[in-house]
């Protein structure tokens, strides 16, 4: 009997090694999202063991994938973190893992085992209870051994043995036993598929090592990850299979660096997000991982151990980025303090990048409670942004949220061009100007999308992902100047007057938001593609800019473009389908169009955007006038709190975006105006990529749940007054609605300096 139950089990540990899962990002969305337990310390009381079992249930309900719920205009019911008000629905579940890192349960729970030096009983019980509702729930999971998992020296069962158990007596471990020769126990890695079906080399790589107990390279104090874990990280890092993949590491034990950078950046917030309560416990010595890591492409470095710590502090090299830091104290068991008794989770977020063959990851806190903490940490991209408040009375002020144009210019510009409190002309120094729009409002300057400006990070993939990042950001920064008047204006101009339309439109259904939106200006935008396009023909036409063959293949290739916007538009059903969800011919129509409909003009030397002059020579270099010069300062960066050289344009967001300006914003400016929102609509005559024809015939033809744009042709166009100095608009129409909508178009005539 013994001899065929010790064969069964045999069998049985087969069978489970091959049916291991396999972790990939979601096959529609590109996510995958991995929940960090830290420091549970079960096995020390039956009444914290039970708290930990609700924690976990808890934790795992508030971020199981479907809670990422929701449709356009559906009331946003579940209290999700701002940096998840997405649109998804339920068939875009992203896959879930969970990670513990370290301390799962405390060594110390049942010293009497120690008298026996074998405490195998007691392990296996508490492995049955702190991995059971993740079995249950079915949910793959890895496991890094911490300091209170490993017993004392000589008592069993050692790092290898435990690992060997967790990954021969459940089908979701993803633990392997440590290789032969390398000390420590949870030295392994898990890599990350593109999707479920990807075979051969996967996309991302995940790595578990052991930082042991006590001493490290002989030195007392706390363990750390050896000498030959690294030798073998580095093997594997650069082996065929794995080479150049981007990872994310953890180990329990805090390394000497996260002590180190929280020294050097841990005032800035800018470098570190989350708290320190307690001292660093890190490693007593430095086996040289962090450098490795950094070398070889891991972008994240997480530990447990310090209860009360939760920073992430982010460390640029000349070529990488990296994030070091902490998760956060999980469960009741083990030592508290101030951030302890607030236990929590480290959700990371991996999204995969548009060619599907990298991804960037963020990350937030979730504490118990289903709230967050601290801000939400990307990867690498980081917005800049300006805060001007008004000259007085900034709580009664209004707000405007301003994103400039391009996409791919930078907010600044605008800022230091007549719109803040400063301006350049000539000038090596910027001068105080007493007509900005911040003398009597408080203005927010924000770099976005995408790394222009002093912003940094990969290009948004979507149009989805860009909207994401402006309402958080939004949202955010209300939350972080509560002083400003939260009755907020967005700016949007040229290409981001798209963008502002779709985040007013978001920000406008979000129940109980910081930001109560009065209304949206849309400058100089191409909200409406198709009008915009057939009104360079008309202008071309009516101004005689091109010859009457050129003017007859234009008007040949606008029912073209027309046909192709309309097609990739959903052909006028509202909404219009996601970008995302656009067929591949999609992405090359703008630029098609732009070529018919710019390219002969700009044959000629007109200036698209004022065809009244000459188009600037190709050798002109913005970049050696003010303001440039200016805010590439080193004394300048200091006082902003900056570095790195400062662009006022980036070409490669633009490359990157430009497919998404035939996206038609109509169904999101009628949806504003339905929910009694302020539409101002403003363009200049001489434009003729934005240009006010076909701008003001868009305009006349949005009709939600009232005709506005029939209200509105009724209403004549009449002069707005002049003043000092001559800036002035000169014409009008507006219209107000019964459901407290306004809805407005100024026309800057060619008698105005454009």
């Amino acid at each position: 009997m013994a001899f065929r139950v010790a064969l069964l089990s045999i069998i049985a540990l087969f069978v489970v090694a091959e049916g291991k899962p396999r972790i990939h990002f979601n096959d529609t969305t590109g996510e995958l999202k991995i929940l960090v337990f830290s420091d549970l310390h079960y096995g020390e009381t039956e009444d914290r063991d039970n708290k930990s079992d609700i924690f976990q249930k808890t934790l795992l309900d508030v971020e199981k994938p479907d809670m990422v719920s929701g449709n356009a205009g559906v009331d946003w019911l579940n209290p999700i973190s701002r940096d998840h008000l997405l649109v998804r629905s339920l068939d875009l579940r992203v896959p879930l893992k969970v990670v513990f890192n370290g301390d799962a349960y405390s060594d110390y729970g049942d010293v009497l085992c120690w008298i026996k030096f074998n405490c195998t009983e007691f392990f296996v019980k508490q492995w049955e209870r702190f991995t059971a509702i993740v079995r249950k729930r079915q949910i793959p999971y890895a496991f890094a051994l911490g300091n209170h998992d490993h017993f004392l020296d000589g008592i069993k069962p050692d790092g290898k043995s435990i690992m060997t158990y967790d990954a021969t007596h459940s089908n979701l471990s993803l633990a392997k036993e440590a290789p032969p020769g390398v000390s420590g126990g949870s030295v392994y890695y898990v890599p990350v598929y593109e999707n479920s079906t990807a075979q051969g080399k996967p996309t991302g790589v995940l790595w578990m090592l052991d930082s042991g107990k006590l001493s490290c390279m002989g030195l007392t104090g706390w363990g750390c990850a050896t000498e030959d874990q690294i030798e073998w990280f580095k093997s594997q890092a650069e082996s065929e299979d794995l080479r150049g993949l981007q990872g994310l590491m953890f180990v329990h034990i805090p390394l000497q660096e996260v002590l180190l950078y929280w020294n050097v950046f841990g005032k800035d917030p800018q470098r570190v997000s989350g708290e320190k309560d307690e001292d660093v416990g890190c490693s007593s010595g430095n086996t040289g991982l962090f450098t490795a890591a950094l070398g070889l492409n891991v972008s994240g470095i997480f530990h447990g151990h310090d209860h009360n710590n939760d920073f992430l502090a982010r460390v640029e090299s000349t070529s990488r980025t990296i994030h070091v830091g902490y998760g956060r104290k999980s469960g009741y068991g083990g030592y508290g303090g101030v951030l302890a008794a607030k236990p929590g989770a480290r959700v990371i977020i991996m999204k995969l990048n548009r060619d599907r063959q990298d991804y960037t990851w963020s990350t937030y806190i979730r504490l118990e409670n289903n709230s967050t903490a601290h801000e939400t940490v990307r990867q690498f991209e980081r917005y800049f942004y300006a805060v001007m408040e008004a000259e007085s009375m900034s709580s009664t002020a209004p707000t405007f949220v301003l994103f400039p144009g391009g996409l791919g210019d930078s907010a600044l510009t605008m800022a230091l061009g007549g719109l803040g409190p400063c301006a350049f002309w000539d000038d090596e120094e910027p001068w105080r100007y007493r007509y900005g729009f911040t003398e009597q409002a408080n203005g927010i300057f924000i770099d976005a999308p995408g790394p222009t400006g002093f912003s940094t990070g990969p290009i948004e993939q979507t149009v989805e992902e860009i909207i994401d990042h402006m309402t958080v950001s939004v949202l955010e920064l209300f939350e972080k100047y509560p002083r400003l008047n939260k009755k907020v204006h967005l700016f949007g101009f040229s290409a981001s007057a798209t963008l502002v339309a779709m985040l007013g439109d978001r920000i406008v259904k979000l129940h109980n938001s910081s930001v109560d939106l009065a209304g949206v200006l849309l400058m100089s935008g191409v909200v409406g593609p198709s009008e915009i396009y057939r009104g360079c023909y008309e202008m071309a036409r009516k101004r005689k800019l091109l010859t009457a063959e050129q003017l007859v293949n234009m008007s040949k290739a606008l029912e073209n473009c027309e046909h192709q916007i309309a097609m990739c538009n959903g052909n006028g059903v509202a909404p219009p389908p996601s970008p995302r969800d656009w067929p591949a011919e999609c992405d090359d129509v703008e630029q098609n169009c732009m070529d018919v409909f710019f390219n002969p003009l700009e044959e000629k030397g007109i200036d698209l955007y004022d065809v009244r002059h000459k188009a600037e020579p190709e050798d002109y270099n913005v970049d050696d006038h003010p303001p440039y010069s200016y805010l590439n300062r080193p004394d300048v960066q200091r006082k902003l709190g900056v570095s790195g050289h400062w662009q006022h344009y980036n070409d490669e967001v633009l490359d990157a975006l430009l497919k998404y300006n035939i996206y038609d914003a109509t169904y999101h400016v009628e949806q504003l105006l339905d929910n009694g929102v302020k539409v101002l609509v403003l363009h200049g005559d001489q434009d003729y990529i934005t240009n006010s024809m076909g701008a003001l015939a868009w305009v006349l033809k949005l009709n939600g749940s009232i005709e506005y744009g029939s209200m509105l042709a009724k209403v004549a166009a009449v002069a707005i007054p002049r003043c000092t100095p001559p800036h002035a608009l000169d014409t009008i129409r507006s219209q107000e609605y019964t459901n407290g909508a306004k809805l407005a178009f100024i026309e800057v005539p060619s008698t105005v300096d454009n």
